[in-house]
């Protein structure tokens, strides 16, 4: 049975797959998409990415299809009761050669190419300059991570300091 993107909910989709992960491959000439990077960056001088392209058309993709926005929790999948407001998407930033964190990215359908591009450079300087300092404030400020083995320490380190940031307190 063939069913277009638009035939089918996010809660279909994840019924039929295991885990709820979608990989889909197809080849793409990219090289219309190519000149067109380097006419924006040309225009606004700014370092625009594939990456940065495929986010928005993501959420504009999301804007269409509002049944597949939405998260999946214990194998349940969960519509995003916000999902007229905007699309928000979280990007998984690169800090140092080992260490990587989420970034939550508000109305990214809304927002134009350049903005987001800058947004999302802006904070990932911020988030690399500011790295070696929070990286270890978890485990510096609880003697009991100290006592863990590594890699159990870091696993937790990275959730309390992903807890801090959230929640707004010190552990």
């Amino acid at each position: 049975e063939k069913l277009s993107i638009l035939q089918f909910t996010a809660g279909d989709l994840f019924r039929r797959l295991p885990h709820g992960k979608v990989v889909i491959r197809f080849p793409v000439d990219i090289g219309k998409l190519l000149r067109y990077l380097d006419v924006k960056r040309e225009q606004s001088e700014l370092e625009i990415t594939i990456t940065h392209i495929c986010l928005k058309a993501i959420a504009l993709t999301l804007t269409q299809v509002p049944s597949m926005n939405g998260h999946i929790i214990m194998g349940r999948f969960y519509p995003n009761p916000n999902s007229s407001k905007g699309v928000d998407l979280s990007l998984l930033l690169d800090v140092s050669d080992k260490d990587s964190v989420v970034v939550n990215l508000v109305d990214v359908d809304k927002k134009p190419l350049e903005f987001l591009s800058d947004e999302i450079q802006t904070r990932a300087a911020a988030l690399r300059a500011a790295w070696p300092s929070l990286s270890t404030t978890p485990a510096a400020k609880n003697p009991f991570l100290l006592t863990l083995p590594d890699s159990i320490s870091s696993y937790l380190s990275r959730w309390l300091f992903f807890l801090e940031g959230q929640l707004r307190v010190n552990f």
